[in-house]
């Protein structure tokens, strides 16, 4: 009996690896396809949420780097309170400005023909800020108290070290492909206001899927960034950042090539962005649709 169940638990596991697989070439088709068919619209879509994403970004790196080297130059607590605030603010905008693009992102896949404006900040979009900020002041809340339990085990265990504080760093990623990554469809598909309670329930046994999707959007973004950088080195638009050799001119050098390092990091933003929009909507209507092979059962690996 035993060695009956235990060889069911294995090829059930087989089977949902495969049907990942399956799943993941059906995201990549679905992504190349939907982005050849409405690159217009999304480049149209995105030019002024970008544009403003990027300016909030300029000023927002600005105002830090400098107040940072004040700081640094002449340590107050003012001027660490100014710090602080703008991080603050500009986090704020920039959570609001990545709602407006996820939902003109999701409503071209949701709706064809869906309405366009310049600047459109509708019901959707507010649903995904305000899910948003639950979500930060949870994980916030969670940091903060694993923060707390990292201190106090590494004062009494000092051998535990790195791997407590890798411990929480792997709790607060947990806890965002939990909630986040569905976030951006269920806002979208449900009418209920428990957003995070129904993304967390959507993720629930799908971590593997989850993390293979990261991992391959954010290794598009890093090779974008890094052929990006290599492009402004070469037509000497950027320094080199080796040339630092302290923080300070490490900070100095980033603002005198923020105009540059800020164009780059928001087209770097906006493609990662659009991606794993288009592959979360995907995949959350597969997995609602209940076309593919359910996860193992609680504790079984995967």
């Amino acid at each position: 009996m035993g060695g009956s169940a235990d060889n069911t638990s294995v090829n059930r596991s087989a089977r949902y690896k495969v049907r990942i697989a399956a799943l993941l070439r059906d995201v990549a088709t679905f992504c190349a396809n939907f982005l050849r068919r409405n690159f217009g619209r999304i480049l149209l879509r995105l030019s002024l949420p970008g544009f403003a994403s990027g300016a909030v970004l300029y000023f927002l790196l600005s105002g830090y780097c400098e107040r940072l080297l004040a700081f640094m130059a002449r340590p107050s607590g003012g001027i660490a309170s100014q710090v602080l605030g703008i991080v603050a603010v500009g986090s704020l905008v920039l959570l609001l400005l990545h709602a407006i693009v996820a939902a003109l992102v999701a409503d071209l896949i949701c709706q064809a023909e869906a309405p366009w404006s310049l600047l459109r900040v509708g019901l959707f979009a507010w649903r995904i800020y305000s899910a948003s900020l639950r979500m930060v002041l949870t994980l916030g809340s969670a940091a903060l108290l694993l923060g707390l339990t990292d201190h106090f085990a590494g004062q009494l265990l000092p051998a535990l070290g790195l791997f407590a504080h890798l411990g929480v760093i792997a709790s607060i990623l947990w806890l965002w492909a939990r909630m986040g990554f569905f976030l951006v469809p269920v806002c979208a598909k449900e009418t209920e206001r428990r957003t995070l309670q129904t993304a967390w329930r959507t993720s629930a046994g799908h971590l593997l899927l989850i993390a293979v999707v990261l991992v391959t959007a954010l290794a598009l973004a890093a090779i974008m960034q890094l052929a990006g950088e290599i492009v402004l080195r070469a037509t000497g638009i950027g320094a080199p950042l080796s040339t630092a050799t302290n923080l300070t001119d490490l900070i100095a050098l980033y603002l005198a090539n923020l105009v540059a390092v800020t164009v780059l990091l928001s087209v770097t933003y906006l493609l990662l962005t659009v991606v794993l929009v288009i592959a979360q909507v995907y995949i959350y209507d597969r997995l609602v649709a209940a076309v593919w092979v359910s996860p193992p059962d609680e504790g079984e690996s995967v």
